[in-house]
């Protein structure tokens, strides 16, 4: 993804940053654009991929551990967009997300019949942990915080918000009669007392924002002015990714670098139809998802 921001969509080096990252001394993302022209005048933002699985050593300088995907830096990283002078309001900004993800179900945390249903997906940090004798937990984020930061993100720089999700909430390994392997981009829930956990750290850390809802409240619901999302997969279904020389690349990632370098897409073309243009091997068995007030506006909200 990095590759694609600056090589073929021509954004300039400086204007993409690897907010967090498994990568040591990782900086900057490395630049040019096929489908969407170029976005020189846009000031995009890339998120590197993690994986919980993923721990820093004592030797790593402590300027790498300040990039480390950990629950404390993403939440951080985040919420310094809506504040940072270089971005101006109505920039495009990019947020990619590969890693790991999770989910919850309502009734963990809800006791009204209502309130109880559904369930709440979250994002696994490197550091997660549940809660036990000799300390807190370190809790997922959950869709309810991630939603809340993006409509500060919108307060303050406006709606031309891109969010990039290649990652899902349940957890498996699938192999496929065809005999190939793919792995797929989940972890385990914590403890159904980490509902609680995750509500009571997001409502701590942003229940100063302007405009902010009670996360715990029943009755809470998502922002969908604030960005458009291209998710990888539909809720009951698994993101898939390959195992390759270079690591393992998601199937939803790489189906959306080829669209978007490809001739299928004209210059009026909009979120939905990238999204309608993906090419997903149908072994795989998801189907990537569109979702915002915005989608059907033109790709980068080019006028």
């Amino acid at each position: 993804m990095k590759d694609f921001l600056t090589v073929d969509l021509g954004v300039p080096e400086d204007h993409i940053r690897c907010l967090v990252s498994t990568q040591p001394s990782a900086r900057s993302i490395g630049t040019a654009s096929h489908l969407a022209g170029r976005l020189a005048d846009t000031y995009s933002r890339y998120i590197g991929r993690w994986s919980n699985e993923t721990s820093l050593s004592q030797e790593q300088h402590a300027d790498d551990a300040a990039n480390s995907p950990t629950r404390t830096n993403i939440i951080e990283a985040l919420l310094s967009l809506s504040v940072d002078p270089r971005i101006l309001h109505g920039d495009n900004i990019i947020i990619y997300f590969s890693g790991h993800g999770s989910s919850y179900f309502c009734a963990d945390y809800y006791t009204d019949e209502i309130e109880s249903t559904g369930c709440i997906e979250a994002i696994c940090p490197v550091d997660r942990a549940p809660r036990n004798s000799f300390r807190g937990s370190i809790p997922d984020i959950s869709d309810r915080e991630l939603n809340t930061i993006l409509a500060e993100i919108f307060r303050t720089k406006g709606h031309h918000i891109t969010c990039i999700l290649d990652c899902c909430y349940s957890s498996s390994v699938t192999r496929y009669p065809d005999g190939q392997s793919y792995r797929v981009r989940s972890a385990r829930p914590l403890p159904p007392v980490s509902v609680e956990d995750m509500f009571d750290t997001a409502h701590r850390r942003l229940k100063g924002l302007k405009n902010y809802h009670r996360i715990h409240d029943g009755d809470w619901s998502p922002d969908m002015t604030s960005h458009v999302v291209l998710a990888a997969c539909q809720e009951t279904e698994h993101a898939k990714e390959h195992e390759r020389e270079n690591g393992c690349n998601g199937i939803f990632t790489q189906a959306l670098i080829e669209a978007l370098k490809s001739d299928r897409l004209k210059a009026g073309s909009t979120y939905r139809d990238l999204i309608d243009t993906l090419r997903i091997p149908a072994s795989t068995a998801q189907v990537p998802v569109v979702a915002g007030r915005h989608m059907n506006e033109r790709l980068w909200y080019k006028v």
